[in-house]
């Protein structure tokens, strides 16, 4: 079966996430979608190496044809896919939402940068009834312009964080310290955010399977979950399964 990305059926209007692969994530109010780090080229170099994504998405890009905003948190191949934003913009009326650093990438690959849009710390804008605020990375409420983000999604009297690959919690996150239903993010430093954050459940990311894998990568689903359950029982902790809407 061919699989397809649409806006899903609203539910009671709660916002709803929908794993892609890997960092890749949709998200939706019922009205509009998002898509955050796209990620559909299967390589990217890393660290005098390139990384080649063997869990790859089912969903393919050119079967994307409708998108209202993407949202680029931060520079990294994995992150930052050329090819697909290039894709995107051929195909969908997304607006590219992204710091500066990317940006001027794009610009140098011929991007057209008209359809970009700079984010600012703190600085939140709408799509449908979502309301998204982009906050600095750990470390990057330190840099000017901010080169590393994660984008608080609100809509319905619900949040979603994503931080993208945030190492731990920026200072400024302590805004919605306990308010979060659903911070998504990697395997990593997990008490440390949990313990600040506080949210009601945290959505794993980050655990495809790559070749070589010299980053954080090829991780044991069950195994995180049971280990990072163990130590933090009164949050709920999920691996979702791809191209399935959940609400938030």
């Amino acid at each position: 079966m061919k699989t397809t990305l649409t806006v899903p059926a609203r539910k009671k209007r709660r916002l709803q996430y929908r794993h892609i692969s890997h960092c890749t994530f949709a998200v939706s109010d019922g009205s509009a979608l998002l898509l955050i780090d796209p990620f559909f080229s299967g390589r990217f170099f890393w660290a005098g190496n390139t990384e080649r994504h063997l869990d790859r998405p089912q969903l393919r890009l050119a079967a994307v044809r409708s998108c209202d905003a993407v949202l680029v948190s931060h520079e990294h191949g994995d992150h930052y896919d050329p090819a697909a934003l290039w894709m995107l913009l051929g195909q969908t009326n997304a607006i590219i939402h992204a710091p500066r650093i990317v940006i001027d990438d794009a610009r140098k690959r011929g991007l057209d940068v008209r359809r970009f849009r700079e984010v600012r710390p703190l600085r939140p804008w709408r799509v449908g009834t979502m309301k998204i605020t982009p906050f600095p990375s750990a470390g990057s409420e330190k840099v000017k312009p901010v080169d590393r983000v994660g984008f608080l999604i609100e809509s319905g009297g619900r949040r979603l964080y994503h931080q993208g690959d945030s190492h731990s919690f920026s200072p400024t996150w302590l805004a919605f310290r306990g308010k979060v239903d659903a911070l998504i993010m990697w395997p990593h430093r997990v008490s440390e955010v949990v313990s600040a954050i506080q949210p009601r459940t945290v959505v794993f990311h980050h655990l495809d399977r790559f070749r070589p894998g010299n980053f954080h990568c090829n991780r044991d689903a069950k195994l995180e979950l049971r280990y990072w359950g163990h130590y933090h029982p009164r949050t709920r902790f999920v691996v979702p399964k791809r191209n399935v809407w959940c609400a938030v």
